[in-house]
């Protein structure tokens, strides 16, 4: 685990607030060997000067609370969310306790239902080698704006938190998009990019941790292109509508948020996949384009694509075979070819949908044409430096995604 551990690492054990169970060890929610605390205008610290939880000196605590505040004028001042559910004391409970290596820190609901109070549980120390990218302040800024971006999860839809529920990964990918958003600049989220970009053909459900919170490139890819913050809010006020304690909604709630910018999620969805094959800064990238490329270069490289070869003049078809494929859901595969004939390509879905797209860069040039008919002609004499070709299955109506490509 990285900000908090995955929801199919933990069982609640006891919904009345008094404990839960993480990979086999009970965890106190307000603990007595927590014998202090510290209170700011929204939230209340609890920790202790003494044991294995102790922090170095109350300066730690004071420091933490201020850059929770200016977490919580963040969400509910300019981002205008609705405060999280809260305590009978009206504050929200952070403990500072002494957590497994790894952990920058955790949210957890203290009941059960559609909306939920929910408390945090931050390091009393981030010092260790594990957390040595970055300092004390940054690291406990990017698991704050992580943590309480959860707490208002949970008012607005607590069913997401059901186990195996495929809502967790809108969860983690917005928790992450938060963190640079307010703290630009800090970029521990880039620590998730590589195993998202590696691996197109695992679907964006799945929960696998470095590779669910790596979905917020497509929440970023929402933010830059399509309506900004705002259509993030939105979805989650439609998952808030849409709640329900045993489907998922969170692809339905994003999909009515972006049809109010004339988009869907398939668009965004199949958008993105290509965004993140150009990943370029480039303003000629146009609805492409992501302005931290150059710096999500520094974490990962675009997706591996399978090599089909060298189209030679002459061939009928490529390799006298045609490829077939088969993908699910929200998987995509990517492939490259080279040519110095023309050449014709045909997507044929057998069954499923699909977002078909050739991407062809320019040779020497921040210039690149996408297209997206079934049936393509491509001309070398244009220059060409790479070819990718993009298929991503879609249709939640479908059971089976099966296709080939054929190039003559």
């Amino acid at each position: 685990g990285e900000k908090e551990t995955s929801i199919k690492d933990y069982e609640i054990s006891n919904l009345n607030g008094e404990a839960f169970v993480m990979k086999n060890k009970t965890i106190q929610l307000i603990d007595n060997y927590l014998d202090q605390s510290y209170q700011t205008e929204h939230f209340k610290i609890n920790y202790t000067l003494e044991g294995i939880h102790a922090v170095n000196n109350i300066d730690y605590i004071i420091n933490m609370g201020n850059i929770f505040e200016q977490v919580y004028s963040f969400f509910i001042d300019t981002l205008d969310y609705d405060e999280p559910p809260i305590n009978s004391y009206n504050l929200y409970d952070i403990n500072v306790e002494r957590l497994e290596p790894g952990y920058f820190g955790y949210a957890i609901p203290q009941d059960y239902g559609q909306s939920c109070i929910g408390s945090i549980s931050m390091r009393n120390s981030y010092s260790s080698n594990d957390f040595s990218s970055h300092t004390e302040e940054e690291n406990i800024k990017v698991t704050a704006v992580h943590e309480f971006f959860h707490l208002i999860q949970f008012g607005y839809n607590c069913y997401s938190l059901r186990l195996g529920s495929g809502d967790i990964w809108f969860m983690e990918a917005t928790a992450v998009w938060s963190e640079d958003e307010l703290y630009n600049g800090i970029n521990d989220h880039y620590r998730y990019m590589n195993s998202w970009f590696s691996s197109p053909t695992k679907s964006i459900y799945n929960q696998e941790q470095n590779y669910m919170y790596g979905t917020f490139i497509f929440v970023q890819y929402i933010d830059e292109h399509l309506g900004g913050p705002e259509a993030i809010k939105k979805s989650w006020e439609n998952s808030r509508d849409l709640a329900s304690p045993i489907n998922d909604v969170s692809i339905e709630s994003i999909d009515s948020a972006l049809n109010q910018y004339n988009s869907s999620f398939e668009d965004a969805y199949a958008n993105m996949r290509i965004a993140n094959r150009i990943l370029s800064d480039s303003e000629s990238a146009g609805i492409y384009r992501y302005n931290e490329a150059i710096g999500y270069y520094s974490a990962t490289t675009p997706p591996p694509e399978i090599n089909l070869g060298h189209f030679n003049a002459g061939d009928l078809i490529l390799k006298n075979d045609t490829i077939k494929q088969q993908l699910g859901l929200y998987q995509s595969i990517y492939y490259s070819i080279t040519t110095t004939s023309p050449m014709r390509i045909f997507f044929n879905s057998i069954t499923g949908n699909f977002r078909f797209a050739s991407i062809i860069k320019y040779e020497g040039k921040e210039q690149w044409v996408v297209e997206r008919e079934y049936e393509q002609n491509i001309d070398p004499k244009i220059d060409i430096e790479w070819i990718s070709i993009l298929i991503s299955a879609v249709g939640e109506d479908q059971n089976e995604w099966d296709f080939t490509l054929e190039v003559s």
